[in-house]
Parts: structure tokens; C-alpha cells; sequence
């Protein structure tokens, strides 16, 4: 099989949790984004799992939609003092205690979340960010750069205007290659990449046909000894 262009839209694939509540309640009572299931939640007691260099940046980016706020860090999180510090201006307590499982509310919500230590608090939405890998090694086995950006460790890089990958002629859509990850965000950077990848065709064709022509002509004026007649 062969082609002039290859467009990649093969996604992402979420690492989440094997503790006993994760997979069940993914999508449920726990959100990996605020901008998608923030308003549903808003003014509703909350909690934050994330990893130290982002878990400031999270709190600080939901207590938009409530301020009835936990952050987690699922084990000893290394916050330097001055995150610690901005925690607790923003009045957000900081709980370390590994996370042992997390239960529901009967309806597939989330009702509480349990540690290791015995403690546990009442939440009703976790937003957590897991562990993302690709979901396809297709880009990397046609020579593309996969890099990390933030917190996500494995994004196809691309040209942020067209979706055009390191190799020529591979175009990039959807959570694959960008942080901007949603249903949305997918299908309008799919419209880009299709509209640049088709453009790329055009010229192809119109130079081809150009080259073609040219030709054409070169032949017929050698045939007429590359003179006019008057």
C-alpha cells in the first residue's frame, strides 16, 4: 500500500490507576478536565491528584468552579515551601497519605476517598491527570519525534499551523499530538491538518501538471526549430 500523504489521528491512551475505585469510576466521579466537567461540579467539595511540579498549578486552575478544595499527591510530594506556602494562602489543605481506593455513592458517583493510614474524606469529583502513553507507535516507526510537553510524556511534535509532523507528507489530529485534549479540540485540529494536507496535494498536482506542460511546450518549439512562424 502506498500514499503521497498520511494523516495520524490515533489518540492517546490513559494510564489510569489500578486501585480499586479508578476504573470504575473514571469518567464518573473522577475527570482528568475542569474545562469539560468543571460547571457540573462546581460548588461541590472537590479534590486534586496530581504530581508535584503540577499539582499548584491545578489547584490554582479549579478552585475557579469551587473553592472546597484537597490536594493529593498519593504519596510524599517533595513541594518545595513556597508551593506549600501558596497552598495554604489559597486555603487548600495538602494530604500525602497514599491513596488505598476510592468508593462510590451507589449512583456512579464518587462518595469518598480512603488512604492507607485509615483516614479518608468525603469528596464528590476528583480531578486527576493520568499517566498518558500513544496509543499507536505508527508516527515513531515512520520517524517522528514524540516528545513531552508539560505534564503529558509522549506527544507526536508537529508544526503548530498545519499538524505536519518531522516527516514530510505525515500530518498530525486530535489528543495525539496536542495538550488541548477533547472531542472539540480533536475535530477542529483534524479540519486543520486536512486542510493543509490537501493544499500540499494541490501544489503537487498543479506542479506536476506545470512540469508536464512545460515540456510539452520545450518539444514543440524544437520540433519548429524554436521559432514562430510570421
Amino acid at each position: 500500500m502506498g500514499a503521497r500523504k498520511i494523516l495520524l489521528a490515533t489518540g492517546v491512551r490513559d494510564e489510569v490507576s489500578e486501585k480499586p475505585g479508578f476504573r470504575e469510576l473514571w469518567g464518573r466521579g473522577i475527570y482528568h478536565c475542569p474545562y469539560c466537567h468543571g460547571w457540573e461540579v462546581r460548588d461541590r467539595p472537590l479534590a486534586i491528584l496530581a504530581k508535584t511540579e503540577h499539582l499548584v498549578m491545578q489547584v490554582t486552575l479549579i478552585r475557579n468552579w469551587s473553592r472546597d478544595l484537597v490536594a493529593l499527591t498519593d504519596g510524599e510530594s517533595g513541594l518545595e515551601p513556597d508551593a506549600r506556602d501558596r497552598l495554604a494562602a489559597l486555603g487548600v489543605p495538602l494530604k500525602e497519605e497514599k491513596i488505598s481506593s476510592l468508593e462510590g455513592d451507589g449512583d456512579g458517583g464518587l462518595r469518598r476517598i480512603l488512604f492507607e493510614d485509615g483516614s479518608e474524606i468525603e469528596r464528590e469529583a476528583l480531578f486527576y491527570g493520568p499517566p498518558q502513553r500513544q496509543r499507536s507507535d505508527l508516527a515513531e516507526f515512520l520517524g517522528g519525534e514524540v516528545e513531552a510537553v508539560g505534564p503529558f510524556p509522549a506527544l507526536v511534535k508537529s508544526d503548530p499551523t498545519t499538524r505536519e509532523t518531522t516527516v514530510r507528507g505525515v500530518y498530525v489530529a486530535g489528543d495525539a499530538g496536542s495538550i488541548m485534549q477533547g472531542a472539540i479540540m480533536a475535530a477542529a485540529s483534524g479540519a486543520t491538518a486536512a486542510a493543509f494536507l490537501n493544499h500540499a496535494l494541490c501544489g503537487e498536482d498543479a506542479e506536476a501538471t506545470v512540469a508536464g506542460n512545460g515540456g510539452a511546450a520545450s518539444r514543440a518549439a524544437d520540433a519548429t526549430g524554436g521559432s514562430e512562424a510570421v
